[in-house]
């Protein structure tokens, strides 16, 4: 009996104790935030993928620069801008935004409103 009350208090204690572990910081959410972002905009190349990823990249441009505005002029800025996948995924982004005007975003209005939607400090 007493070894199973121990058994269950281990468990007890043991399992908030994994959870707090898998919590990711901000910093890790920021660059999964936007490695997201960076691969729904791969899918779209015409207006029908346009329209159907525009309320995704809406979604994921909103957790990507709320959190990178959380990080931005901390310590845990560096980490961010020095982490390896940062550069490339940046520039990727980048050049999408800059494929989209140049096409128009695909004449897609809820494409142009998801980009053109004022974020960030």
């Amino acid at each position: 009996m007493i070894q199973k009350t121990i058994a269950y208090a281990c468990a007890a204690l043991l399992v908030p104790a994994f959870v707090s572990c898998q919590k990711k910081t901000d910093v890790e959410r920021c660059l999964d935030a936007q490695t997201s972002l960076a691969e729904t905009l791969q899918k779209i190349n015409d207006k029908d993928s346009a329209d159907k990823y525009a309320d995704k990249v809406d979604s994921l441009m909103d957790q990507f620069f709320t959190l990178f505005d959380a990080i931005n002029n901390s310590h845990r800025e560096e980490e961010v801008k020095t982490h390896p996948q940062w550069k490339p995924l940046w520039k990727q982004m980048g050049k999408k935004e800059d494929q989209f005007k140049s096409q128009n975003f695909y004449g897609s209005e809820k494409l142009r409103a998801a980009f053109l939607k004022p974020r960030g400090k």
